[in-house]
Formats: C-alpha cells, sequence, structure tokens
C-alpha cells in the first residue's frame, strides 16, 4: 500500500517512476518483450458457465474509481471487471495481458505496448490503443486522484503516443529501464474511452464495466458486489456463472456463513483454520499475502537525541524477537520472517547468500544497546491499531513483551488509525516520537519500486533514512541499462537499506481462505494481499 510523500521535483522526476508498489518482475535487459497466451477458440457449450457462488470477504468502503482506489478495494472487486496491461500469474511472476508484448528503447527513453487484438469491453465495444491512450493519461493527470503511484507515474512521463491503432508509446523524461511493467492494476488499468467520455467518471464508478471475465450486475459500496461470467470473455471462461461478493468484517459471522452453507468461500485467520478442518472444511493456503514491517518514528534532524536514532538500537530490537515462537504461537506456521521489507526472494535484486533473516539473540540485543549509551533501555511506544484483528494486536503485545525482555519500556498504545495518519503525514508530528508502527502491507516485490518507498530519505514512508549513498543507489538503480550492473548496484542498496535498520522487517503471512463442497479445484495466487477475484476465474465445480 504506497502512502503520500513528497520530494524535491528533481528527484521526483527521476525515481517517481519506482513507486508502483505492486508484485513485479523487472525488464531482463534494456529492450524486454513477451508474448501472452493465444486467444482461445469458441467454447463449447457444454463448458460454459453455470451456477452460482458467494464469497465472504473484507473489501472496505472505498470507490471502485482507479484514481483513487485503495489497495484492498481494488484486489478485491476491481480486478474482476477491469484487466490491465499486465498480470501475475499463481507463482508471482509478471504475465502480459492486455499488452500482448512491450519494449524499452535502449536509452530507456521509450516504452511501447503492443495491445492485444479481438479484446472487446462489456457493452461490445473493440478495446483498442486508443482506450489504453485515454486510460493512461487519465490516471496521470495532475491533480485528479490519490493515486499515489498515478501521481509520480505523470511526474516521469513526457508523453503517450498513439502509433496505430493497437500500438502504444509512452515517452519519458529520464531514462527508465523499470517502468510500467508492473500489474498493479490500479495503474494500467484499461478503461472504455468512449463510455467515460460520454457518461462521466461518476457514472462509470456507479455502472462500471471493463473488458474483464466478470460483467457487474450490482454494486453496493461497501455492502456487496454482483457479478455475472463475460461469455464473450478473450480467456478461459470461468465456471461459474454468478459469484457475489459480500463484506462481511466479522471473521465468527464470516464461519457461521460457511458451515449453514450461506457462504461458498470465506477469508479466516489461522486460529480458525483447525477447527474448520475438524469439521469437514477445505484450506485454500495462499503464502506471502501480507508483510508486516516496523516503521520507526524519531526525528531524523536530531537522531542523537532519541535510543532509536542510533542504528545499533534498531538492530538491537530486531534481534530481541523471537519470530520462530512468534509465527508458531500467533500464526501457527502459517507465516514466514522475512529479510528487508520490499524484497522477496524471487527478485532479481535478492541474493539468499548475502541476506540472512536476523537471529534470536537477546544477549547482543542488551550489547548493542550498551554500545550506544542505552544500558538501562529506553522507552518507545508500539501503536496498537483499532480495527485490524486480534491477530495484529496480539503480533503488537508480543512484541512489546520481547522488548521488555531485554529493558526496553515498550508501551502498547490502542489508537485509530486515522489518528496515526494524521501524526505521521504528510510530515511528522512531535508527538509520534519516538515509536514504531507495526504495518501490514501487500506481499513482497518482485521490483525494485517497493524499496524507494520505504527507504529513500525524500520518498520513503516513514521518512527516517539519511543516507546520501542509500538514496543515491535508489535513484539510480532503474537508469542502468545493463542488467548485470543494476543487479549489482541494486542489490548493494538493498543491504545498506538492511543493515541501516531504519524499517523492522518482520513476517510475510498466508492467506488463508475456507471453502465449501460446492467449490472444486482453487488456484492460489502468491503474494494476493486480500481474496483475490483472479482466483474467481480458476474454481471449479466440486463434485
Amino acid at each position: 500500500m504506497c502512502s503520500r510523500f513528497s520530494g524535491l521535483l528533481s528527484v521526483v522526476l527521476l525515481v517517481g517512476i519506482l513507486l508502483s508498489a505492486s508484485c513485479t518482475t523487472a525488464p531482463s535487459s534494456p529492450a524486454t518483450s513477451a508474448t501472452a497466451p493465444a486467444k482461445p477458440t469458441a467454447v463449447p457449450t457444454a463448458t460454459k458457465p453455470f451456477g452460482s457462488l458467494i464469497v465472504a470477504t473484507r473489501f472496505g468502503t472505498g470507490v471502485i474509481d482507479p484514481r483513487a482506489e485503495s489497495g484492498v478495494t481494488w484486489t478485491a472487486l476491481t480486478a474482476a471487471f477491469l484487466e490491465s496491461l499486465f498480470d501475475l500469474d499463481s507463482k508471482g511472476q509478471l504475465v502480459p495481458r492486455l499488452a500482448e508484448r512491450w519494449e524499452i528503447s535502449k536509452d530507456g527513453l521509450t516504452h511501447t505496448y503492443y495491445i492485444r487484438k479481438g479484446v472487446k469491453f462489456h457493452d461490445g465495444s473493440d478495446l483498442t490503443g486508443a482506450d489504453v491512450k485515454f486510460s493512461i493519461e487519465w490516471m496521470i493527470e495532475p491533480g485528479k486522484g490519490i493515486n499515489t503511484s498515478a501521481v509520480v507515474w505523470g511526474k516521469a512521463v513526457a508523453g503517450v503516443d498513439l502509433i496505430d491503432a493497437y500500438t502504444v508509446a509512452i515517452r519519458m523524461k529520464t531514462p527508465q529501464f523499470e517502468f510500467m511493467q508492473s500489474p498493479e492494476r490500479s495503474i494500467t488499468a484499461v478503461l472504455p474511452k468512449k463510455y467515460v467520455e460520454e457518461k462521466g467518471i461518476e457514472y462509470w464508478n456507479k455502472n462500471p464495466i471493463g473488458s474483464g471475465p466478470w460483467k457487474v450486475v450490482k454494486y453496493e459500496l461497501g455492502v456487496r458486489l454482483e457479478l455475472e461470467a463475460n461469455e464473450n470473455y478473450w480467456r478461459e471462461l470461468p465456471k461459474f456463472k454468478n459469484v457475489t461478493l459480500l463484506d462481511v468484517p466479522e471473521e465468527s459471522t464470516r464461519i457461521a456463513m460457511l458451515k449453514t452453507g450461506e457462504a461458498d468461500l470465506i477469508l479466516v485467520s489461522p486460529d480458525s483454520v483447525a477447527a474448520l478442518k475438524s469439521a469437514g472444511f477445505r484450506m485454500v493456503n495462499s503464502p506471502g499475502a501480507i508483510q508486516y514491517t516496523g516503521y520507526i518514528f524519531y526525528d531524523i534532524t536530531r537522531p542523537q537525541d532519541y535510543a532509536i536514532g542510533d542504528a545499533r538500537v534498531r538492530k538491537a530490537l530486531a534481534l530481541a524477537l523471537n519470530r520462530k515462537e512468534i509465527i508458531d504461537n500467533i500464526y501457527k506456521g502459517y507465516a514466514a520472517p522475512i529479510i528487508v521489507y520490499g524484497a522477496n526472494p524471487g527478485a532479481y535484486f535478492f541474493d539468499a547468500n548475502l541476506m540472512k533473516v536476523d537471529p534470536y539473540d537477546p544477549e547482543q540485543a542488551k550489547k548493542l544497546m550498551a554500545e550506544a549509551g542505552y544500558p538501562n533501555g529506553f522507552t518507545i511506544k508500539i501503536w496498537d491499531i483499532l480495527g485490524q484483528g486480534a491477530v495484529l494486536s496480539m503480533l503488537d503485545n508480543a512484541i512489546g513483551g520481547y522488548w521488555r525482555k531485554v529493558g526496553v519500556n515498550a508501551e502498547v498504545v490502542p489508537i485509530d488509525y486515522g489518528t496515526v495518519s494524521t501524526m505521521k503525514s504528510p510530515t511528522q508530528k512531535p508527538e509520534i516520537w519516538p515509536s514504531i508502527y507495526i504495518f501490514p502491507a501487500t506481499g513482497g516485490s518482485l521490483e525494485f519500486s517497493r524499496m524507494v518507498l520505504t527507504y529513500h530519505s525524500k520518498l520513503g514512508s516513514p521518512r527516517n533514512t539519511t543516507d546520501p549513498k542509500l538514496d543515491g543507489l535508489l535513484e539510480k538503480v532503474p537508469t542502468v541499462a545493463d542488467p548485470a550492473e543494476r543487479k549489482r548496484l541494486a542489490i548493494e542498496a538493498v543491504l545498506l537499506a538492511k543493515n541501516g535498520y531504519s524499517s523492522l522487517p518482520l513476517l510475510e503471512v498466508d492467506l488463508l481462505e475456507g471453502i465449501s463442497s460446492k467449490i472444486g479445484e482453487v488456484t492460489n495466487y502468491y503474494m494476493s494481499n486480500s481474496f483475490d477475484v483472479r482466483t474467481l476465474e480458476t474454481i471449479t465445480h466440486g463434485k
């Protein structure tokens, strides 16, 4: 999930394009291309969608306008009926979708996208390059939304050209070799140009159409989304004809609905898995769904006034945590430790030999604090965000308990998200110092962009690093044409970020879903941070 930020315009123009907080792979060469699966042949009548599903999930109350979307709303809703230039497969790897292939010029200034032919919107009109050009320009238009990635992309793009009916070129202001290879569907989502221009975006928000596998039948904001299979879809058709997504905040209610047959698929917490299995229900486990990271807040203009202003103390906080106990006791094994926030083992800039998970070493933690001048510990607040569920609160309290064992006076403070947001954004207010905020974010990234979001001194969130060398590397990496050199510099940046401990990497947690006998096979989507409607396309009928 992106955070708002401010910074020098020159820096934004150089690295702004990085801030597409999605899970993608970077181009492997200066001129990158890819080919998507061919359009399927006509679907036999016997395989047409039939039957219905009810999904009890969480999708929030945000609008579906991509320019103002929230990550949860987008993932849980709009991917059903809108498609993007790129997507992720079940392994978390970048694949073409509406962009059949793409190329980056040798100078990194021109990015060309070849749009798939034969795709139609739900109203029967053809999807062409004109719709893609319109959608990109509409997304990055200044002052029209709060989608941070779209805002900064707008600062990096010089223009969008329609080369022919199915070819679109994006001109960059500076060389970029990690641009627009993103399945963040809110950024590269393709809207119907004529429909939006004639009816207006407000009408589209209430009556959306796209080119996706599902058509919207009815949408009640924050309540329900009713879908019907798009039988003219260019890829394999969904197996079910109708799907209703319900926003059900309480897990106990979702479980009751599954048991009574009122729901066929539900989101569950680790605590509920054993009981549901005992009751005969199957589970779907999608690894790497959410990363939990501690954002550390202190006055970076006066780091000497705060214990956590010293990197040795921040490392001590990491060493004081027994991640294995947390994973076993709180997450029942459905989690794994992360090495650095923003890097996934599948990323090109990840090196398992150089990047190791911090061990549990409370004695070393005490030594580091003593070396830094805090042998008797210090005081820090842990913000426990209300409304995020019991599991996150358990994590906050467990962290506080481990820190108290090494002499840190850790105070767990319940607080609503809005209050914390006010204190930390757009600039930190003194009442937030010193503290840590355990933040649940989208699963680990396969692209370098997430590093900037966290670790750049002017563009990161929170802005609690002051390392000019790290800033320089974060800015330089996407401008380097040679893949080997880009990888070397990116790994160097990751190691600097990790060893600086400006944030506290904790865990990645699996997405868990309980399913009824009405459902057969389900494809797990790696690093899916909410119930992902892409999964709906893969669900087969039960026996």
